[in-house]
This record gives C-alpha cells, sequence and structure tokens, in this order.
C-alpha cells in the first residue's frame, strides 16, 4: 500500500482477509498507508502470551484500537472497504461492508487456531473470488492480491500451511499476485512488527515498479 501510494496509482477499493481485514479496514478509513501503520503499531505491546490460555476473544484483541474503529463505519470511508465472513451455522459467505468497523471486524478476524469463532462466523479465508467481484462492483479494473502467506514457516499452524497453498493458486478475475515471504518470522510477533513490515516493503518495490510500467 504505501508502494502504490508513493507512485500515486489509486487505490479504489480494498478487501482485507483474516488479519488483513484488520490492515485494509485501517488503511481505508482515510485511504493512508502511514495511517494503517500507525493505527496498528498500537497493538506493538501484545506478545504471544495473549493467547496462552487457547484461542483469544477477537473483540478482546481490538482492544487497543477501539477509540478509533467505533468512529468509522464501513459504508462512509475514504476507499470502499470489506471483507468476507464465514457464517458457520448457515454454511454462507458474507461479504462485510456495512456498520461500525468495532462491531463488523470481528465477524472477519476470527479463525482458528489464534481466535475463537465469534457469533458463529470465522473470518472467509479463501473468499477470494468473492472479494475480486467485490471490488470490480466498486470500479476496479486491475485487481492485485497480495498474499502474506508466500513463505509460511513450517512452524506456523497447518491450517495456516493449507491456506497458504489455496492462495497461489490462479484466480479468475486477480490479475498479479505478490507474495510475501517473511521467512523464519512469527506471523503473530508484535515486537517484530516493523521489521516485518519493513520485508513486505522491501519486497513490494519491483512489483510496483512493474506496475507502474504496465500503466
Amino acid at each position: 500500500l504505501k508502494e502504490l501510494q508513493t507512485r500515486k496509482i489509486p487505490v479504489h477499493a480494498i478487501v482485507g482477509v483474516e488479519w488483513g481485514a484488520l490492515v485494509a479496514a485501517s488503511f481505508a478509513a482515510k485511504g493512508s498507508a502511514h495511517e494503517a501503520e500507525w493505527q496498528i503499531s498500537k497493538l506493538k505491546e501484545m506478545s504471544s502470551s495473549w493467547m496462552s490460555n487457547g484461542p483469544a476473544n477477537v473483540k478482546n484483541f481490538l482492544g487497543p484500537l477501539g477509540a478509533f474503529l467505533s468512529g468509522y463505519n464501513a459504508q462512509a470511508m475514504k476507499i470502499p472497504f470489506s471483507c468476507p465472513s464465514l457464517n458457520l451455522k448457515k454454511s454462507q459467505v458474507f461479504m462485510m461492508a456495512k456498520g461500525r468497523l468495532d462491531q463488523l471486524l470481528p465477524y472477519c478476524l476470527s479463525y482458528p487456531p489464534y481466535f475463537s469463532p465469534y457469533e458463529k462466523t470465522i473470518a472467509g479465508v479463501r473468499e477470494v473470488q468473492q472479494a475480486a467481484d467485490y471490488l470490480r462492483k466498486q470500479g476496479a479494473n486491475y485487481i492485485l492480491l497480495v498474499n502474506v502467506l508466500g513463505g509460511l514457516s513450517e512452524a506456523e499452524p497447518v491450517n495456516w500451511q493449507e491456506l497458504a497453498y489455496d492462495m497461489k493458486k490462479k484466480w479468475p478475475g486477480v490479475h498479479e499476485r505478490l507474495d510475501i515471504v517473511i521467512g523464519d518470522k512469527n506471523m503473530n510477533d508484535f515486537k517484530s512488527q516493523q521489521e516485518l513490515i519493513q520485508l513486505g516493503s522491501e519486497q513490494s518495490i519491483k512489483f510496483a515498479e512493474k506496475l507502474m510500467n504496465r500503466f
């Protein structure tokens, strides 16, 4: 997102999947990558102990961002935003795009093993097709998939390993995919947040340059 903004490549709409829902929502609120980084930095005091007693309650996790999230409605942000949520009871996926962020995000973030289901819902982690359809309806004509599971450590949960495989499929409607490799870093190591951001930025530069040449 930083590299797109630096090169003035417009983002017409954004979808965030699971953890990405929080990043995407923070970006969409003001249309600013710096704002997203600032909001996520409020979680830097968290450590692996936050789920030492098993899957965490997603509402508790979002607590440090409460004031920010409660101040924005998804349908009234600078950039259209949505996130997929799977209702386990109804076996149905919903693209969540209405309501206050503090009320909406728990439906899109909850995914084992880190979070318990929220009101019988979990993140719709495999709904790339529905995400692409939503983006097209918002006017996006070139769809990018940023896959942060590009080089997942074997120490990460098995269901994430399976999801990493799915993310590398050829998804209809997705024009480009950027695979972010974080090496031996742990995805939920909040103390290494700046290092993870830097890794992502470094790997995004060539990708963004390629887009500039294409456009």
